[in-house]
């Protein structure tokens, strides 16, 4: 076992994910991971201001190239248990589903002559509108007892076929298993059996006390990796992912444990996670482990949207073309 783990440990890359800082002379800083906001929505930005005197309003403008679309000046909210950190809000106007609008935000904040800038982007609330004739050509089976990932995708007329068991899931090229779920060592067990039947099996982000038993040999060790959200090549261009953390903050992801002489995938919190665990078969199954909350943030940001269709549309494509060269 313990030889098993070493060589699985040296499967592990780690990628750092660079902060987004202002200047060093600049009288505040945007927190992280604020890049990408809905359209046509109240987008509220975080600052954090390090003066000993807190300024109580600051001066915006929304402009793209040289239009302005917005600007004013708006009172500082405080962030509870954050000294240093406080919020303003103002509405952002709407795009087409599909279309990113680049923007820029310029802020000053009050006695303050420095000029602060944050690029954003727009992004219509939908992004799942743009590709739906291509998940209806695929059947998406559902495994989702908690419920919030069924009510997440059929907001956004995202068809799927909820299952109350994996065992429904014959003809679906991808299971996906809900937000929230329980895991067990029998779920574990049907998911690695519909994997090795050439399905990709989505799993996401389970309840806390949640373990999947890895089933670990010389023979498939070198089949599973994982890795940090940014190196694992699911993420779309231009998509801020420092949404989920940045090096040295608290972020979801996935550690390694052993618990009764047994290797398990565990959820966890902190900064040395994993956030992406892959399990690959050989005849191009995989069941993906998503280590960090998507429909928890649903509607926070435009990015756990904008993620999930991507996988969805990448990970649907690979599936088609491996078994179109699979066809005689």
């Amino acid at each position: 076992m313990r030889t098993l783990i070493r060589r699985f440990w040296m499967l592990v890359l780690c990628v750092a994910v660079p902060h987004v800082m202002a200047a060093d002379d600049a009288p505040f800083e945007f927190r992280p991971g604020q890049t990408d906001q809905f359209a046509g929505a109240t987008c509220i930005i975080r600052v954090s201001t390090p003066a000993a005197e807190k300024p109580r309003n600051i001066a915006w403008q929304l402009t793209s190239e040289s239009r302005t679309l917005a600007q004013g000046n708006t009172a500082l909210k405080p962030v509870e248990n954050l000294a240093a950190d406080s919020t303003f809000e103002f509405q952002t106007p709407e795009v087409v589903n599909g279309v990113v609008l680049d923007v820029t935000l310029s802020c000053h904040l009050d006695g303050s002559g420095a000029e602060v800038v944050l690029p954003l982007r727009l992004r219509g609330p939908n992004p799942f509108e743009h590709v739906r004739e291509t998940l209806e050509k695929h059947e998406i089976a559902l495994f989702d007892p908690v419920g919030k990932t069924a009510e997440a995708l059929r907001g956004l007329e995202v068809t799927v076929q909820s299952v109350t068991t994996l065992q429904e899931v014959d003809k679906a090229p991808l299971v996906i298993l809900g937000e929230g779920v329980e895991w067990s060592e029998r779920l574990a067990e049907r998911a690695d059996e519909l994997a090795r039947q050439g399905k990709l099996v989505l799993v996401l982000r389970p309840q806390e006390e949640s373990a999947w038993p890895l089933k670990l040999s010389a023979e498939n060790l070198s089949q599973w990796k994982c890795v940090s959200l940014a190196e694992s090549g699911l993420v779309p261009r231009k998509l801020d992912i420092q949404f989920w953390g940045t090096d040295g903050i608290t972020k979801a992801g996935w550690e390694l444990k052993i618990s009764r002489q047994k290797l398990q995938l565990v959820p966890q919190n902190g900064p040395p996670v994993w956030q992406i665990a892959e399990y690959q078969t050989v005849n191009q199954g995989l069941c993906l482990f998503v280590g960090f909350p998507l429909i928890a943030h649903w509607d926070s940001s435009p990015v756990p949207r904008e993620l999930l269709a991507h996988v969805l549309i990448s990970r649907l494509k690979s599936l088609t073309a491996a078994s179109a060269a699979e066809t005689p």
